[in-house]
C-alpha cells in the first residue's frame, strides 16, 4: 500500500539542505566563491531553526516525538541492523533518528559560531563585531573544527543509504523526493500529514527573520 510519509516542507528541508551543505564544505575547503559562504550558512542557519519548529508541530512523522527513542529501543533495533528483514519504520527508525538530532545538533553549532567569524581577509560574520578579537578567533576556531565533525556525519549518512538500498532493499532516497513509500500493513490514516503552506511560510519566516533580525542585533 502506497502511503504518504513525507511531506512537502521536510522534503524541501532535506534537499536544500544538501544543496547548502555541499556548497559550504565545497567553498570553506577551496576559497572558491567564498563570498558567498556566509549567504549559504544563514540559509542553513534558516533552515535548522525552521526544522526545530516543525519537530514540534509538523507532520507526525517530521515531530521529534516520532523518532525520539529510549536508549533500549536504539540498542535494541541495533542488533537487528544486519536482518535483511527487520522491522521497516515509517519515519526514521531509532538508528536514523539518532543521525537527525546529531546533524541538527552540529549544524546549529556551525551556523551559530560562524555568525561571529572571520576569515580575517574578506568575510566578517554578521556578527562579528559584537565580540572581541580573542572571543572572535576562538568561535572562528570553533566554527572550522566542526566541520571536521559535520563531514563525516554526511559520508556515514550516505554510506547508510546506501547500506539500506543494497543491503536491505529499501530505497530511502525515492520517498525523500515523492513523499510516498509502500508499506504492506501501514494505513495513511495512521499519518498526520499537515498542509504544506504552513511548512513552507515557516521556513520563509525563519530565512527573513534573519536575514532582518542580524543586522539589527549588530547594530
Amino acid at each position: 500500500m502506497k502511503i504518504k510519509i513525507w511531506d512537502l516542507p521536510t522534503r524541501l528541508f532535506h534537499w536544500l539542505l544538501v544543496l547548502c551543505i555541499a556548497f559550504l564544505v565545497f567553498s570553506g575547503k577551496t576559497g572558491n566563491l567564498f563570498d558567498w559562504h556566509q549567504t549559504a550558512g544563514i540559509i542553513v542557519l534558516a533552515l535548522v531553526l525552521y526544522r526545530l519548529v516543525w519537530g514540534f508541530f509538523g507532520s507526525s512523522t517530521a515531530r521529534f516525538s516520532d523518532f525520539f527513542y529510549s536508549p533500549s529501543k536504539v540498542i535494541a533495533y541495533a542488533k537487528t541492523l544486519f536482518k535483511r528483514d527487520s522491522d521497516r519504520h515509517v519515519g526514521h527508525n531509532p538508528v536514523g533518528g539518532l543521525m537527525v538530532f546529531a546533524m541538527l545538533a552540529v549544524l546549529l553549532f556551525q551556523g551559530v559560531t560562524g555568525l561571529f567569524s572571520t576569515d580575517e581577509i574578506l568575510v566578517e560574520g554578521p556578527l562579528y563585531e559584537l565580540v572581541d578579537s580573542d572571543t572572535a578567533d576562538w568561535l572562528t576556531g570553533l566554527h572550522h573544527s566542526s566541520s571536521e565533525i559535520l563531514i563525516p556525519l554526511v559520508v556515514l549518512h550516505i554510506l547508510a543509504i546506501i547500506f539500506y538500498r543494497v543491503y536491505k532493499k529499501q530505497n530511502l532516497v525515492k520517498p525523500m523526493i515523492t513523499g510516498d513509500a509502500e508499506f504492506p500493513e501501514a494505513k495513511q490514516s495512521e499519518i498526520k500529514i499537515v498542509p504544506a503552506v504552513y511548512g513552507v511560510v515557516l521556513m520563509v519566516v525563519c530565512y527573513l527573520a534573519l536575514y532582518f533580525g542580524l543586522p539589527l542585533l549588530a547594530a
